[in-house]
């Protein structure tokens, strides 16, 4: 019979208990549910930001604030790098002698 004790972390390393207390007025509870947005917690904007989380919920609502940005920076980097091309490729048709209308 295979036991798994030889594997639990608890018993090999001396990890210290981690005690949880609940932050008075704090609403991750509900916003972890999906039942409030970050913006609907009573501490948000007043005690706790997404860069000075208290709770969890902020935590997720900045690293959820970091992806969004990443997304509209590819994005951005996207539309430039398009524009680029087509203004190289318009630099080169004018040098080539030829003209293109722009529509």
């Amino acid at each position: 019979m295979i036991t798994y004790a030889a594997f639990d972390a608890l018993k090999k390393f001396k990890i210290p208990e981690i005690h949880s207390a609940e932050i008075k007025g704090c609403g991750c509870g509900d916003i972890l549910r999906g039942i409030k947005a970050p913006q609907g917690c009573p501490l948000f904007k007043k005690t706790m930001y997404p860069n000075d989380p208290i709770g969890p919920c902020m935590v997720f609502f900045g690293r959820h604030l970091l992806h969004s940005l990443q997304i509209l920076l590819t994005e951005v980097i996207k539309v430039k790098v398009s524009v680029v091309k087509n203004v190289l490729a318009a630099n080169d048709r004018i040098a080539a002698g030829q003209q293109r209308t722009v529509r």
